[in-house]
């Protein structure tokens, strides 16, 4: 998250990405929430690859 603090103009382009509606959200956080979800589902995609 400390990235995207001293950031923001990239936190703000990581989720101005998809077709839903942007809420009143502090970008920092979400940006960081995103790199999070996305490195679980690599990794469940990689534990489960058949």
């Amino acid at each position: 998250m400390e990235l995207y603090r001293t950031n923001i103009e990239d936190a703000e382009k990581l989720i101005a990405v998809g077709d839903y509606e942007q809420l009143n959200a502090d970008p920092t956080k979400t940006a960081a929430l995103m790199l999070t979800v996305q490195a679980i589902y690599n990794l469940d995609e990689t534990i489960t690859k058949e």
